[in-house]
């Protein structure tokens, strides 16, 4: 979150000016827009709070970096309609792909088999090697889920009784050592899928009660370790439970991890990642407010209360405040050296038992908003991973950004924009008002001779204006609409206004 400061601007900016946003929002048609600064109305309203940019990077654990592979996104296997012409076309709005099944289908990549949406044997429809080679072409970094038990699928249309015990360490490393030797490349492998012991097939799925997952987990990272030195190996891509205050739970395998590396001499993880629960819902299907979404991500490095509830819809008297920094401190502590940390699957959703992928009751902009956010949230901390859904049934699903029709979702040309602009080191942004006086926050981002400001009014209610002070170079005044997502290009004395 942006630092409270009294900081005051005493020297002339080279470019200035003032716009009213919100007015040019208001005359015209709901959606995106892209105009020069020149194009939008001037303001004379007066600045309510000052950010205030002095051109230094963020202090984290990064040192100010944007991670390459933040603004990234996931797809299912199960997707039979995906080609890798479906990716190339949307190449612009990720910089990373994460290939992973639905809901433990026990994926056989050697065999080219796996559970379906059913929980049934099926052919994997999608052309995994083609996608990978299509993302090859873009430089695209690739993460592929690995199946993590003993079994695999048996024959098509069977479930978990015709399940078949494999040696899934062999298969995989064998897989993946075949991609080499195609002229493919991964960048990592994914760990996990939803190992909570309230989850899955019993006997079929280790789970953290009745197997030992890290003990499954380190077998797997020597075996790649050997065969693959350089293949990043992330761990236990599974739901963290902030919503139950079960974050710290993570803390105690880590560290098993860590004495399995000192006993082997020899690093077995690259990184933690995991899914957490935005669910705005309760068990009966009531949402909550557009204010009490928006304010949520607060709690992520803040300390906040937790406004959301867990898978299920409930709400728990117990809850992580602040656990993203508390990540950030223990896996450092833990192993020594920073390794990569986020959310692989940003899934905006309803409880379980009511259709979790559905988000058709919230807001369009909220989620703009949330997911914008978010990013920004994880940059600070120097996270690695914001994942997100790509090529749902319906933009509905899960807010996601581009559905398999190639129908466009209203945070489309956020995720493209992002993944252009939102890119080199994460400016300090010192703010001369709380975020709790008018609610707005501003991120910023250098990449060479471009700075890329995200300003979001996460007031649902109120217009705001702003003084935005970049160094001695830019020294701006913004009327912004109520509950609104709004950035600008600037590079060589040019503003470039987009929003929402």
């Amino acid at each position: 979150m942006p630092s409270t400061s009294s900081s005051t601007v005493t020297e002339p900016a080279k470019y200035s000016g003032a716009i009213d946003i919100a007015a040019y929002q208001a005359g015209r048609k709901a959606g995106w827009f892209t105009a020069a600064m020149g194009e939008l109305p001037s303001t004379t309203a007066t600045p309510e709070g000052t950010f205030t940019i002095p051109g230094k990077p963020v202090q984290n654990r990064r040192a100010g970096a944007i991670s390459p592979t933040l603004i990234s996104s996931y797809l299912f296997l199960q997707f039979g309609e995906i080609k890798a012409a479906d990716l190339a076309k949307q190449a612009g709005t990720l910089n990373a792909l994460f290939i992973r099944s639905a809901l433990i289908g026990f994926v056989d990549y050697q065999g080219g088999k796996v559970f379906d949406w059913d929980q049934k044997s099926s052919r994997i429809p999608m052309d995994v090697k083609a996608v990978i080679r299509e993302a090859n072409k873009d430089d695209l970094p690739v993460f592929l889920e690995l199946n993590y038990t003993d079994y695999i699928p048996g024959p098509t249309g069977t479930g978990t009784e015709g399940l078949v015990r494999a040696d899934n360490v062999a298969r995989t490393v064998s897989f993946l050592t075949g991609l080499e030797k195609a002229g493919l490349s991964i960048q990592g492998v994914t760990f996990g899928d939803e190992i909570g012991s309230d989850s899955g097939y019993g006997a079929f799925m280790p789970t953290l009660d009745d197997g030992d997952i890290v003990a499954r987990f380190v077998t797997y990272a020597r075996a790649l370790r050997e065969a693959l030195p350089s293949l990043k190996i992330y761990a236990f891509d599974s739901y963290i439970a902030a919503t139950r205050g079960q974050v710290s739970d993570w803390f105690a395998l880590l560290r098993r991890v860590r004495e399995a590396e000192i006993s082997a001499g020899a690093p077995l993880i690259d990184g933690f990642v995991f899914r957490e629960s935005y669910v705005y819902m309760d068990q009966n299907g009531k949402v909550l407010g557009s204010q009490d979404i928006l304010d949520d991500i607060e709690s992520l490095a803040g300390r906040r209360e937790v406004t959301r509830y867990d898978v299920f819809g409930n709400r728990h008297d117990k809850t992580d405040r602040a656990y993203l920094p508390e990540f950030a401190k223990q896996t450092q502590a833990i192993f020594g050296r920073t390794i990569d940390l986020g959310i692989t699957e940003y899934l905006p959703a309803g409880p379980v038992q009511i259709g979790e992928s559905d988000t058709s009751k919230y807001a369009d902009i909220d989620f703009v908003i949330h997911y914008a956010d978010l990013v920004g949230t994880y940059a600070e901390q120097g996270f690695d991973v914001v994942s997100t859904w790509m090529f749902a049934n319906t933009v509905d699903d899960s807010k996601c950004y581009v559905d398999k029709r190639g129908d466009r979702g209203l945070n489309y040309p956020v995720h493209e924009q992002l993944a252009q602009h939102f890119k080199g080191s994460l400016l300090a942004v010192e703010c001369s008002q709380p975020y709790e006086s008018f609610k707005v926050k501003v991120y910023a981002a250098q990449d060479g001779p471009e700075t890329f400001l995200m300003v979001l009014n996460k007031d649902v209610a109120a217009s705001h204006t702003v003084r935005v002070v970049l160094a001695r170079e830019y020294d701006l005044v913004l009327r912004l609409a109520p509950r609104s997502y709004t950035s600008l290009v600037l590079k060589d004395g040019e503003v470039t206004v987009s929003g929402v």
